[in-house]
């Protein structure tokens, strides 16, 4: 799926779910990206957000982020971020999202 300059893939990767994401995360991309992380919560099992193909995200894409991990947490649903780099890497650390949910540095 894209919407506004972000793609979305779902694909399984042994038991992981892997939401991988292109582009840009935005006010305008956060939209779709929430329903799809929300339906790959929704399907049970463990989560893998992969955002090695993300150039920008913006405070929406954090907190989309933030709130799709609480509502892991709540469903007993395994959520981990996978592939941060650059711009995108020190935005999320340097708001603390790196304590908050595991990363995986690939």
């Amino acid at each position: 799926m894209e919407q506004d300059g972000l793609v979305i893939r779902v694909d399984m990767e042994d038991r992981w779910r892997v939401v991988a994401l292109a582009g840009e995360i935005d006010i305008q991309t956060v939209s779709p990206l929430l329903q799809a992380l929300r339906a790959a919560v929704d399907s049970g099992g463990c989560v893998v957000v992969d955002l090695s193909a993300v150039r920008y995200i913006d405070s929406q894409g954090v907190r989309a982020l933030r709130t799709t991990y609480q509502q892991a947490v709540a469903s007993g649903v395994a959520l981990r971020i996978r592939g941060s780099h650059g711009m995108v890497d020190r935005v999320l650390r340097t708001v603390g999202l790196d304590r908050v949910i595991p990363m995986d540095s690939e």
